[in-house]
């Protein structure tokens, strides 16, 4: 009996992790429909603001890959009491020489969780996170 509950605590396992989200399933996201927004500064000066956002906002900063015309973004936000926690991807776009777009999407990290942070509510936060920092 214990033998078959330890092999369904495992299948069970692996069948949660197979729907988890990670950093890597947001590299094919579609980014057409997530929130964004312009901002009137040059792209690098947007994309380091971007970065320096995440320690104000309790996020985890993962890395950047740097591409012209749009770098790509990614964070995480860790687990707590009523999350599995979140991970990001954010787009930041040249549109002219001080200009660029920023779209954000955001993926929970266990499918079937109900709790979390919303992408309307991480795009809030961020957005205006980048403002403060652009006013600096």
């Amino acid at each position: 009996m214990f033998k078959i509950m330890s092999l369904g605590a495992v299948v069970a396992t692996g069948l949660l992790l197979q729907g988890c989200a990670g950093v890597s399933s947001l590299e094919s996201q579609d980014m057409a429909s997530v929130p964004s927004k312009t901002f009137n500064a040059s792209k690098e000066r947007v994309v380091q603001a971007t970065e320096k956002s995440f320690d104000a906002l309790g996020y985890n900063f993962k890395n950047t890959k740097a591409g012209d015309p749009t770098s790509e973004v990614y964070f995480s936000k860790p687990m707590s009491a009523f999350s599995w926690g979140e991970v990001g991807r954010i787009d930041v776009t040249r549109i002219g020489a001080d200009s660029a777009k920023v779209a954000i999407g955001t993926e929970k990290r266990f499918q079937l969780q109900v709790t979390g942070t919303s992408q309307d509510e991480f795009s809030r936060k961020i957005f205006g996170e980048i403002e403060k920092n652009l006013s600096r």
